[in-house]
């Protein structure tokens, strides 16, 4: 079965947000985080396979684009906590890298859409 390119760069992304949010977790030790990085990683595979299926295409790029919100929210708290705890700079850094790399698939979604 061919793939599309959009399915591949959103399973790509669902695995590397998977990957960084589960590093960020081992940094942080926060519940919270690893709630969102399941939620976030479901929703990019939830948005490979609508991209795939194409029974709904709009899927395709507003859940990347709700889940990089998501990431955007947790980096900014972060970023802002940063300042009173400095021993959460480097998760810090991971869940921004991850929101990079959500947006990068949500922009790719939308423009191959």
């Amino acid at each position: 079965m061919h793939l599309l390119p959009v399915t591949w760069i959103l399973v790509s992304a669902s695995f590397t947000v998977l990957i960084l949010g589960l590093w960020a977790y081992r940094l942080s030790a926060a519940r919270s985080l690893i709630v969102n990085t399941l939620f976030g990683s479901f929703g990019m595979l939830f948005a490979a396979f609508q991209s795939h299926v194409r029974a709904q295409p709009e899927w395709s790029y507003v859940l990347p684009f709700l889940i990089t919100m998501l990431f955007l929210g947790r980096a900014i708290g972060l970023s802002m906590r940063v300042r009173s705890q400095p021993d959460l700079s480097a998760s810090c850094r991971v869940i921004v890298a991850a929101t990079l790399i959500s947006a990068i698939a949500t922009a790719s979604a939308y423009l191959m859409k």
